[in-house]
C-alpha cells in the first residue's frame, strides 16, 4: 500500500507541475512536507531550470592556480571537510611542479601540545630560506592560535616594510589546514587565500581520486616479480574497498554505528602492505583449499580466536595461512580497523574486507601500467550508484535524502534574517515611527529600516536637518496618499506594523506554550496503596523507586529551564526586559520551529522539531507521573526515559537484591511478545521475574509476527514498530528451564542502537 501512495503521490505531483510552470517555487511545497526525501533533488531541479546546471557543479580550482594567486605574504588556508586530506595533494604538487619533497623544501608541521615554538621557528627560518612551511590540523592547537594571528600580521607588516631586510624570500609560502573551529582566528581567514576541501562522494569519484593520487609508475612496481597483473587488479580492490568504507559513512548509523574518519593515508598504508605481499616470492596468491570457508568464518569471528575487542587474531595452529590472511588481518584489523572501536562495526569491517579481497579479487578489476589507462576504464562506470553498492538496503536512501533535506532547511532558516521584536508602548509607538522615519527620509536607495530607537545620539545630522526631517516625514505620513509611491514614513510604518504583527504572534505562541507546559512533579503525590518509592521487603532501597526519583528531579530541572526562557521571552516581547544574546537566539530558533540550545542542553537526545519535541515532552512527564501516582506500571515506555541505561541497570540491581545474587554475575536476555504489553494492554500484567519494555523502533529491518524473527525491512517503510519485550535477569553461570526456553525463542539479533529520536 504504502509504494501505491508513493506513485499516486508522484502522479498528483505531475499534475501541478504542469499548472504551476510559471512558479515552479511552488511545487517545493509540497515535495517538502510530503516527500521530504525527494524535497533535495527537487530543489537541484530548479536551480537547474532557472539558473541552469553550472550552479549545481563546484568550482574546480588546481593547486597551481592558488599558487600563482598567492604571494609570500598570504597564508593558504585550507578548510577540510570530514575524510579530507591536504597534505597528499599538496606534497605531491610539491614534487611534481617545485621539486620539493616532505623535509626537502617542504616542511610539516603536525599541530598539537607543545608544537606552536617548533612551528614558529620553522616558520622564521623559512622565511629567509624560501621553504614552504605546512601546519597540519590548525585547530588542534587552540592555545596557539593568537600566536599564529600575530604571525600573519608580521607578514603583512614585512610586505610593506620599506627595510629590506625585512623582506621575505619569493619562494616562501604558509600553507595552513583546519577543520572548522570556532578557535581559527578571524584575521588568518580574512587576509588568506580560504580553500574548501571536501573529499570526493559516490563510489565513482572516490576510485577515480584513489588512482589520480598515485605516483607515475606506480602500477609498474610488481612487473619485475612477474605479478604485474596481479598487482594492479589488487590495487583497484583495494581502492574500491576504500570506496565502500568511505561510503557507508554518509549513511549514518546505518553504515556505521560510530562516523569514523577514515583517510586517504589508510589507502596508502593498506596498498604498501599489499605491495609487500606481492613482491615476496614465498606468498602464495592462489585459492588454498578450504581457505574460503575458514577466512568466511573468521570473518565473523568464528575461525579464529576473537578478543574482548572484537579483533581476530590469527590462530597459532595454522601454520598454512595463506598470502591473503595476512593481507585481510593487516588492513582490516590494523590498517582500517585501527579506527573502529564499536564491536559489531569490527565485524562488519571483517565481512566487506574479506568480501574484496580474495583470490577472485585477481581475476576482475582495472588492470594497466598506467594511470590514465585505468581511469578511462572507471570513467566507463556508472555514475550513479545506490546503497546496494555499499551493502545497505534500498530504503537507506530514503534516511540519507530526508537527512540532506533537513540540513538544507535547517541552513535555509539559519541564513533568513530576524527583525529584533519592538517593545510596545502605547505613548510612544508613533513618536518612536516617525523618528525611524525621519532617519530612513534622507536615504538615497530606496531600502527603508524600521527602527525603535528612541534617542537621536547615533545620527550625525546638525538638529536643523533632523528637524527639517522629522517634518517632512510627519507631513508624509500624515497625507496616506495610496496613489502615490510610498515614502519613507508610511514604509517605516508599514515595517513597524509587520514587526509588532510578527512580535504579536510569538507573544501569542509563547503563552500558548507556557499554557500546555506540564507542571514539575512532586513526590508527595506519590501513591499511597501503590507506592513505587516504598523500600522492599527487608527494608532494602528499591532500585526501581530509585530510577524514578532520579528521572523526575532531570525531567523537573528541564520544565524550570523551558518555563524560565519563555517567561523571559514573554516579558522581553511585552518590552519590560531587554533581550540577551541567549534569549535572542532561543527567540530566533521558536520563530524557525527549533528547539533552543538552552533546552538541549538540558534535555534528552532528541532530533524532533519544536511542535513535536513539546509533545513528547508532555507525554514523557505524563509517562512519569502516572508512574508516581498510580504506582509501578505493568510494562515500561523505555524511550520515555532520561537515561535508559540506568533503568536497565536498576532491573538487575532489583533481582540482585531479591534473589540475593551478586550484581556482576547477572545479565538480561530478551524475548519479543508476540502481543503489545503496552499501557493500553489488558492481556498481560506485571511479569513475575523481569519486566516488559516497549516503544522500540527498528531501522532498515522488520519484525515478523509469523516467524518471530528479523526480516528484512519493506519499501519505502524506513522505520517499523518492534513489538514489547519481556527482559528478564538471570545469572551468567546457569540458566533454569525457564530462561532457556526464552533463549531457545529468542530471534533477537544483536544489532547497533541510538537514542535520538527524529520522528514527528
Amino acid at each position: 500500500m504504502q509504494v501505491q501512495r508513493i506513485h499516486l503521490f508522484d502522479f498528483l505531483i505531475k499534475g501541478w507541475a504542469a499548472k504551476l510552470v510559471s512558479n515552479l517555487v511552488q511545487l517545493l511545497l509540497p515535495q517538502q512536507v510530503c516527500r521530504l526525501e525527494l524535497f533535495t533533488s527537487a530543489v537541484q531541479h530548479y536551480i537547474t531550470t532557472q539558473l541552469g546546471p553550472s550552479y549545481l557543479e563546484p568550482p574546480s580550482t588546481s593547486l597551481a592556480e592558488i599558487y600563482l594567486d598567492s604571494s609570500p605574504y598570504t597564508p593558504i588556508v585550507f578548510v577540510l571537510a570530514p575524510g579530507a586530506d591536504a597534505l597528499a595533494d599538496l606534497a605531491r604538487f610539491a614534487a611534481a611542479e617545485h621539486g620539493r619533497a616532505v623535509g626537502r623544501g617542504l616542511q610539516v608541521v603536525s599541530m598539537g601540545r607543545g608544537q606552536g615554538p617548533v612551528a614558529e621557528a620553522l616558520v622564521n627560518v623559512a622565511k629567509k630560506s624560501g621553504n614552504w612551511i605546512c601546519l597540519q590540523n590548525c585547530h588542534l592547537a587552540k592555545s596557539w592560535m593568537p600566536r599564529l594571528a600575530e604571525l600573519v600580521e608580521d607578514l603583512e607588516k614585512s610586505a610593506k616594510s620599506p627595510d629590506t631586510e625585512q623582506q621575505l624570500h619569493p619562494s616562501f609560502r604558509l600553507w595552513l589546514t583546519s577543520t572548522p573551529a570556532d578557535c581559527f582566528p578571524q584575521l588568518v581567514l580574512q587576509k588568506g587565500i580560504r580553500i574548501a576541501l571536501e573529499p570526493p562522494r559516490g563510489l565513482k569519484p572516490v576510485l577515480a581520486h584513489s588512482y589520480v593520487s598515485l605516483q607515475e609508475g606506480y602500477l609498474a612496481a610488481c612487473n619485475g616479480s612477474g605479478r604485474g597483473l596481479e598487482w594492479q587488479r589488487l590495487v583497484f580492490a583495494a581502492a574500491f574497498l576504500h570506496a565502500v568504507i568511505r561510503e557507508r559513512r554518509q549513511y549514518g548509523p546505518l553504515g556505521w554505528t560510530i562516523p569514523y574518519h577514515f583517510s586517504d593515508s589508510d589507502l596508502s598504508c593498506a596498498l604498501q602492505h599489499i605491495q609487500a605481499v606481492v613482491q615476496d616470492p614465498g606468498q602464495s596468491l592462489g585459492a588454498q583449499r578450504g581457505s574460503h570457508r575458514a577466512s568466511m568464518l573468521g570473518a565473523v569471528g568464528l575461525g579464529h580466536a576473537t578478543s574482548s575487542t572484537g579483533t581476530v587474531a590469527p590462530s597459532s595452529n595454522d601454520t598454512h595461512r595463506s598470502a591473503w590472511d595476512s593481507m585481510r588481518y593487516i588492513v582490516g584489523e590494523i590498517n582500517y580497523g585501527g579506527h573502529v572501536m564499536d564491536v559489531n562495526d569490527r565485524r562488519l569491517l571483517r565481512v566487506i574486507v574479506q568480501q574484496h579481497l580474495q583470490p577472485g579479487s585477481i581475476s576482475l578489476g582495472s588492470a594497466g601500467d598506467d594511470v590514465s589507462s585505468c581511469l578511462q576504464q572507471i570513467q566507463a562506470l556508472p555514475l550513479a550508484d545506490g546503497p546496494t553498492a555499499v551493502g545497505l538496503h534500498s530504503n537507506a536512501s530514503i534516511a540519507l535524502n530526508t537527512k540532506e533535506a533537513r540540513n538544507l532547511m535547517s541552513d535555509i532558516l539559519a541564513m533568513q534574517p530576524h527583525v529584533a521584536p519592538v517593545a510596545k508602548s502605547t505613548d510612544n509607538t508613533v513618536a518612536a515611527t516617525v523618528q525611524s522615519a525621519a532617519g530612513a527620509a534622507d536615504t538615497s536607495n530606496g531600502n527603508y529600516v524600521a527602527s525603535s530607537i528612541s534617542s537621536p545620539v547615533a545620527d550625525r545630522r546638525t538638529p536643523q536637518e533632523l528637524a527639517t526631517a522629522r517634518t517632512a516625514a510627519t507631513t508624509a505620513a500624515a497625507r496616506q496618499t495610496t496613489l502615490e509611491a510610498p515614502s519613507a514614513a508610511s514604509a517605516a510604518t508599514v515595517a513597524a506594523t509587520a514587526a509588532r504583527s510578527s512580535d504579536g504572534d510569538m507573544a501569542g505562541r509563547v503563552a500558548e506554550m507556557l499554557t500546555v507546559l506540564p507542571k514539575p512533579m512532586d513526590r508527595a503525590y506519590a501513591s499511597i496503596l501503590h507506592d513505587p518509592l516504598a523500600p522492599l521487603p527487608g527494608g532494602k532501597l528499591n532500585p526501581l523507586g530509585i530510577v524514578l526519583l532520579q528521572e523526575m528531579g532531570r525531567y523537573n530541572q528541564l520544565l524550570v529551564v523551558v518555563q524560565s526562557s519563555l517567561l523571559e521571552l514573554q516579558s522581553a516581547l511585552a518590552g519590560l526586559l531587554v533581550l540577551g544574546q541567549d534569549a535572542e537566539a532561543s527567540l530566533k530558533a521558536l520563530s524557525n520551529q527549533q528547539v533552543p540550545v538552552a533546552w538541549s542542553a538540558a534535555s534528552y537526545p532528541s532530533l524532533k522539531p519544536l511542535p513535536s519535541w513539546l509533545a513528547d515532552l508532555n507525554r514523557r512527564v505524563e509517562f512519569i507521573r502516572q508512574w508516581l501516582v498510580t504506582g509501578q506500571p505493568h510494562a515500561f515506555w523505555l524511550p520515555g526515559f532520561f537515561f535508559p541505561q540506568g533503568f536497565l541497570t536498576a532491573v538487575l540491581q532489583l533481582h540482585s537484591r531479591t534473589s540475593g545474587t551478586p550484581l556482576d554475575g547477572l545479565t538480561l536476555s530478551y524475548n519479543v511478545m508476540s502481543a503489545a504489553a503496552g499501557p493500553d494492554d489488558q492481556q498481560h500484567e506485571a511479569p513475575a521475574l523481569g519486566v516488559y519494555v516497549y516503544g522500540l523502533y527498528l531501522e532498515a529491518a522488520r519484525w515478523n509476527n509469523v516467524s518471530g524473527c528479523l526480516a528484512q525491512a519493506l519499501p519505502g517503510e524506513v522505520f517499523s514498530p518492534l513489538p514489547a519485550i519481556h527482559l528478564i535477569p538471570h545469572s551468567t553461570g546457569s540458566l533454569d528451564g525457564q530462561l532457556h526456553a526464552v533463549r531457545a525463542n529468542d530471534s533477537v539479533a544483536d544489532s547497533s542502537h541510538y537514542t535520538t529520536g527524529a520522528a514527528a
